[in-house]
């Protein structure tokens, strides 16, 4: 258990200190720093201040990171590989329309990523209470929508969270839209994480 903490616990100052290095290329042009990208790619002597760069642009104080983290920041770190395969579902989950879990058209392309178990148990916790046939999306872009609007949630989050904080940069740099009421992602991520 102890190897698995500091294993983390390691991932998680990567990403706080060295974000340059694991920055979605969408977040480099929010923080107006495009120019630095492929200079930080090229030059390892820059990355230092070019990430000293990225932390002043995020404004933000990370030195609760050399204290305990509790259980459940490590289970969210621990979802990194897997998170914008939850947010998939999370956005899935928002639109409350079984027709997405359930047609053929919709369901082939989500079993492709989720597996059968994988779209039952969606279909099992999910409150669906738009009708069937409200499908706002076509096949070929629902993936997308429903990806965006579970980082949408995601950044509507608010949390001091360094967990969060660190990973935030790692995904595409998407509006914050109103909270659904669904309540905070964090219980649903891990809940989800346990069978996706």
């Amino acid at each position: 258990m102890n190897n698995i903490i500091e294993v983390e616990q390691q991932r998680l100052h990567e990403l706080v200190w060295r974000p340059g290095k694991w920055m979605h290329a969408s977040w480099w042009r929010a923080f107006e720093l495009s120019q630095w990208q492929q200079v930080y790619q090229q030059s390892p002597s820059c990355q230092g201040a070019i990430d000293n760069m990225i932390l002043r642009r995020k404004d933000l104080s990370f030195s609760p990171i050399l204290k305990q983290l509790e259980p459940r920041q490590y289970q969210i770190l621990a979802l990194e590989t897997r998170l914008m395969k939850l947010f998939l579902a999370m956005g899935i989950l928002v639109l409350a329309c079984p027709d997405y879990l359930v047609l053929r058209r919709y369901r082939c392309r989500l079993t492709d990523i989720f597996g059968e178990q994988g779209c039952e148990q969606l279909l099992a916790i999910g409150t669906f209470y738009h009708s069937p046939s409200q499908v706002i999306y076509s096949e070929e872009d629902f993936i997308e929508k429903a990806q965006g609007i579970g980082l949408s949630w995601w950044y509507a989050e608010k949390t001091d969270c360094v967990v969060y904080h660190a990973l935030k940069t790692t995904f595409p740099n998407y509006p914050p839209q109103e909270a659904p009421r669904l309540g905070s992602i964090f219980p649903w991520l891990l809940r989800i994480g346990r069978f996706l």
